[in-house]
């Protein structure tokens, strides 16, 4: 089996990186797994990252050379250049991971015996979803017979088939991975190293947000929340991500929780770190992981949270309840700002034995989600696809099973 993973940039992303990590982890397996970026090689990063993934043992990387912003002209030869090594590879399985990617593989897919498995990573709803990306791309993957689909969680799956009227029986579920640290930081070492360089006292506890400043994650509703604990001294509140000025409304997302800070007088008690690449030390050092955020496909950050035993407060929404595990963490509903912050009280008003436990089932749990478990489960689904199809390069599959009857 030769399987080519599709991305656009090869360094950054939740969904590009963990397609690099899918194309490494086939080659561990067996699998002949190659990737291809959309853009150009000489952009910033990219030449790191493909040296990183030959080192890492993928055969080769291409690029199809597109600008950052392609035209239609640039599109049309990025179709020919994917379609080309389609063929140059003898590639049996094309894996894309949004959208865009997937436009752009059902049209080099045209014509070939390829399986295309286009995967979803986003919810989809009709009546939000309306721009031609998202109608172009059900429209092409809809009728093509070699295309499947994996979705990132039931959720996505149902929201998926509802928006695009795709036979169930084509998309199958497999959950993201994730990189469990080891060995799993210290949590004492890490609570005081934080607090040491955040200048925390030791009374307060530290409420952990992770994940970019942006209006649908929702950051203002959680100060809303939680200002009352953080008026009193109990709880800093410490946020990591970057600001993603890009999605409509954050920026008055961030003057409200500005105007918030400022008229309860939680300055010292609110902490914006930024971008940060040591999130493991982060959550073993914090006492619980807040997330209000207002859409969520799967939820990578909580996963990651459970795998270090990190106790959650979340929003029920989505792919929410599918992923956390109640009642150890506790999901409230979406607009209930009295019920977060009575959560978030309860949460960290437990005795120490069951907060121990609590920690212990969460990493249990969170080992549902190991990259190592991604990576079976796909090559378990391309080799049903395959049987499904027939031989590698057969005629054209007359249809398409690939629900999954064991658990996932």
């Amino acid at each position: 089996m030769r399987v080519l993973v599709l991305a656009s940039q090869l360094h950054a992303g939740a969904a590009e990186l963990l397609g690099v990590d899918l194309a490494v982890d086939l080659n561990r397996l067996g699998v002949h797994a190659t990737v291809a970026g959309m853009y150009s090689e000489a952009m910033e990063g990219a030449a790191d990252a493909k040296s990183g993934m030959l080192r890492r043992g993928v055969p080769s990387v291409h690029f199809l050379g597109l600008p950052l912003r392609p035209a239609l002209l640039n599109l049309a030869l990025g179709v020919a250049r994917l379609r080309s090594i389609l063929k140059r590879e003898r590639v049996d399985i094309l894996e894309t991971s949004s959208p865009a990617l997937g436009i752009l593989g059902s049209l080099a897919c045209a014509g070939l015996r390829v399986i295309h498995v286009a995967g979803l990573h986003q919810t989809f709803y009709r009546g939000e979803h309306k721009a031609l990306r998202e109608r172009l791309f059900a429209f092409l993957t809809r009728f093509r017979t070699r295309t499947a689909f994996y979705a990132v969680s039931e959720y996505v799956k149902r929201t998926w088939i509802a928006y695009s009227g795709t036979d169930e029986a084509r998309t199958r579920v497999v959950y993201n991975g994730i990189v469990p640290t080891d060995p799993t930081p210290d949590r004492a070492q890490m609570a005081e190293k934080l607090r040491r360089e955040l200048g925390i006292p030791p009374s307060s506890k530290v409420a952990l947000c992770v994940g970019r400043l942006a209006a649908y994650k929702r950051q203002d509703f959680l100060l809303e929340a939680l200002w009352p604990l953080c008026a009193g001294g109990d709880v800093t509140v410490v946020f990591v991500g970057g600001r993603d000025l890009s999605v409509p409304g954050t920026q008055q997302m961030l003057d409200r929780m500005d105007a918030t800070i400022a008229k309860h007088g939680i300055a010292a008690q609110v902490r914006f770190l930024g971008h940060r690449s040591d999130i493991d030390e982060l959550m073993s050092g914090a006492d619980v992981l807040v997330h209000p955020t207002g859409k969520e496909a799967f939820g990578l950050v909580l996963a990651e949270a459970m795998a270090l035993g990190l106790p959650v407060v979340a929003t029920r929404l989505e792919a929410i309840p599918e992923i956390v595990a109640e009642p150890d963490n506790i999901l409230v509903e979406p607009d209930d700002v009295g019920a977060f912050r009575r959560a978030v009280a309860e949460m960290l008003a437990r005795p120490a034995q069951q907060a121990e436990e609590v920690r212990a089932r969460n990493q249990a749990r969170g080992s549902m989600f190991r990259r190592e478990a991604r990576a079976g489960a796909m090559l378990s689904f391309y080799n049903d696809l395959v049987r499904a199809c027939g031989e590698a390069h057969s005629p054209a599959c007359s249809s398409i099973d690939v629900r999954d009857r064991r658990s996932n």
